[in-house]
């Protein structure tokens, strides 16, 4: 059955791991106007697509970038693919040092940090300009801009929750308006990825995500988290696909308080996996990230590892969304569900995760760094796999044109 979704035509929807038949380009669109909360009018010029919209053609994730390797020291490797929590409105200076030494190559940001847009655009201009310093590759400065009730950037687009893009007439040009006018307030900021859309589709009224999900069926979540996705990257911001494998089944248990394992079968989840198989179909540029869900998920892997360190998971149920050509970030790696592991950053790369998150103290990703570092001189994670995660983080970082 063919259905209509914003703009977007979705015919032939094939069970997970068979492709989603025909896709038809989105239609091109006005300049979005959104007014802010501050009540600054943001309007996002009309630019082409990114990427291809593919019709038709092999299934699969981006490919891989064509570009040389980045040369990069051990070090600064292992710094690439680290995320750092900045506490306050300014770094610390121990922070700073960190990320002129090369051992911090993105940050998070919360709102916290932010008082206005002239201290935060100071805010991530300082951030910038200390790893150029170092002689580093720029920084990704990343924050969760939603819409709804998690807007880390209190003035800044959206205007709508997901939910809300998901419930319009049209959620597939909606949340596209929505996710251009969001990209282009948040680069003039100095950020650069946007850890949305959540692209979650939920199974039970109440689940813990509310608002944050563009509904409860496949139609709206394709619809809304593809064209927002798609805002983002014609902002020239990097979208970002979560929570894979899906948190649609966790019901109101919340993975960043508690240790939550979902019951659900693995013919159940990989249903969940056809938003990510859409955006897919839409180039490389189109969320180009994913983050993987710290829950467990013992129908997909057996051996009960949270899917962030789960190489099952962040391998192969990750290539039948056609996602494995993504830079694969992790969810939070400070909550209960990843912290009984001890050398959970080390199996974080084992499992094929590029970019480690740690969202709650700036000292969360120095122990990070600290134990990669030993691990590689022990003998028992190889280089080999930091090398390749820290290229496929900096050939990002350049296709994108951040710092």
């Amino acid at each position: 059955m063919a259905s209509m979704a914003g703009g977007m035509l979705i015919s032939g929807l094939a069970a997970c791991g068979s492709g989603l038949g025909t896709v038809q380009p989105l239609p091109s669109l006005e300049p979005a106007s959104v007014t802010t909360a501050s009540g600054v009018t943001t309007t996002a010029k009309q630019t082409p697509p990114p990427g291809p919209v593919i019709s038709g053609g092999p299934t699969g994730g981006s490919a891989p970038n064509p570009k040389a390797s980045v040369h990069l020291s051990l070090d600064r490797a292992v710094g690439q693919m680290l995320m750092s929590h900045v506490t306050g409105l300014q770094p610390s200076s121990r922070l700073l040092a960190r990320i002129r030494a090369g051992q911090v190559g993105s940050v998070i940001l919360y709102s916290e940090n932010v008082e206005s847009n002239a201290q935060l655009a100071n805010l991530d201009a300082t951030l910038q300009q200390t790893a150029r310093e170092g002689g580093n590759p720029p920084l990704f400065i990343a924050t969760d801009q939603e819409g709804g009730e998690v807007k880390r950037v209190p003035s800044a687009p959206p205007t709508m929750s997901a939910q809300q893009m998901g419930a319009s007439a049209n959620p597939s040009a909606v949340a596209r308006r929505q996710g251009r006018a969001t990209g282009v307030y948040l680069r003039r900021l100095g950020i650069n990825v946007d850890l949305a859309p959540v692209s979650d589709i939920p199974t039970t009224a109440d689940n813990f995500l509310r608002e944050r999900t563009f509904g409860h069926t496949q139609a709206s979540v394709i619809a809304g988290a593809s064209g927002f996705a798609l805002g983002l990257a014609e902002a020239h911001i990097a979208g970002t696909a979560k929570h894979f494998p899906g948190l649609g089944a966790a019901g109101p248990r919340d993975t960043d308080l508690e240790v939550v394992s979902i019951a659900a079968s693995k013919a159940e989840l990989q249903s969940g996996y056809k938003p990510y198989i859409y955006m897919s179909r839409l180039g490389p540029d189109v969320a180009p990230l994913v983050m993987i869900s710290n829950a467990i998920y013992p129908h997909l892997d057996p051996n009960g590892l949270p899917a962030d360190l789960s190489q099952t998971i962040v391998g192969e149920q990750l290539a039948l969304a056609r996602m494995s050509g993504r830079v694969v970030i992790t969810d939070d790696m400070e909550v209960p569900s990843v912290q009984r592991y001890t050398d959970a950053p080390v199996l974080a790369i084992q499992a094929g995760d590029d970019i480690l998150m740690f969202a709650h103290r700036e000292s969360g990703s120095e122990d990070a760094y600290s134990a990669i570092k030993a691990a590689v001189k022990a003998g028992t994670l190889p280089q080999s796999l930091i090398m390749a995660g820290a290229n496929r983080v900096v050939q990002l970082k350049e296709s994108l044109g951040v710092g």
